[in-house]
């Protein structure tokens, strides 16, 4: 039976700057192809204290902190949001550490996807981005500064196990709910085995029995899909190099991609969180192109508790 992988539960993360936009409208685009029925836009400020020799200057002029900060966060919602149907929005701003607040408010909402910005030219680095990115045990959707005008291409890197077939699962969603026609391109990178020279066979000839044998896989792993999803070319590439990123970065490039979608391949709690992943590469590579990492939520949920005392 198909695995269902819902994003019901959006959680943005904002830093009150012009970043924000770009959160603000490509969640509004997610939301409408997730089906989402509940988006948190939330605001974590080291401190919202106001020095007590202003506050008690200007009794009357400042609202509580936390209020003005909350209007100024409905103003852009209202001005770049459209919610889909049945979707409620909630705003929330906290005071503490980003990273340890963020982790705890996306437990306590039990959220299937974090919104994070991805900063280039802009000032900062973005909502704590690389770090969430690497150990939140949810979704993550990076966000450029500047969107695509129009989003019709999306590439999949697979390596046919469980986790790339919920991130195929959820890029055949998006292209389904699309009102534009969508290209979903599948990506294998495939590597030669050690000792591979033993056999008698040049480079070239071993890469083809490898490759050969990467797309029999591929076969096999279309069929998890619905038949009338199942065309869905992908592209097969030697990692002659050893570097996993680099080779999607260029394919994405090469293919004009809008979304890469990636799924987020812990199969330990401490793999999850080690430094120098494929995922955590990927996104410091370039910030350019949107980067939607599917992870099976809660899968280390025991692991982070522990660690960050959530």
């Amino acid at each position: 039976m198909e695995k269902q992988f819902a994003l019901r539960k959006i959680m943005v993360c904002l830093d009150l700057t012009e970043m924000d936009e770009s959160l603000i409208r490509f969640t509004s685009y997610i939301a409408k192809k997730m089906d989402s029925d509940r988006i948190y836009f939330v605001h974590v400020a080291p401190t919202l204290d106001m020095p007590e020799d202003i506050r008690k200057k200007y009794p009357d002029l400042f609202a509580p902190v936390d209020e003005r900060l909350k209007k100024e966060i409905e103003v852009s919602i209202k001005s770049h949001f459209e919610a889909p149907e049945n979707c409620s929005v909630e705003i929330e701003v906290r005071e503490g550490n980003p990273s340890d607040k963020i982790l705890k408010i996306a437990e306590q909402k039990d959220i299937d996807l974090l919104v994070l910005g991805r900063k280039n030219a802009l000032e900062g680095g973005g909502v704590l981005t690389g770090k969430l990115a690497r150990i939140a045990h949810r979704s993550v959707l990076l966000v450029p500064e500047i969107l695509p005008q129009i989003m019709d291409r999306l590439l999949v890197p697979v390596d046919f196990s469980d986790h790339s077939f919920l991130a195929l699962q959820q890029a055949v969603k998006i292209q389904e709910t699309s009102e534009i026609p969508m290209q979903v391109t599948c990506l294998h990178v495939y590597k030669l085995p050690s000792g591979w020279h033993t056999t008698g066979k040049t480079e070239k000839e071993f890469a083809a029995i490898m490759k050969g044998h990467a797309e029999k896989d591929y076969e096999k792993f279309l069929q998890k899909l619905k038949p009338e999803q199942r065309n869905i070319p992908c592209e097969f590439v030697l990692n002659e190099d050893r570097n996993m990123p680099l080779k999607i970065y260029k394919q994405a490039i090469k293919d004009q991609s809008d979304l890469i979608i990636l799924g987020s391949k812990g199969k330990t709690a401490a793999a999850s969180v080690l430094m120098g992943s494929t995922t955590e590469k990927l996104s410091d590579l370039d910030k350019n192109i949107p980067l939607l990492v599917v992870k099976e939520k809660n899968e280390n949920i025991s692991f982070l508790q522990a660690l960050f005392k959530i």
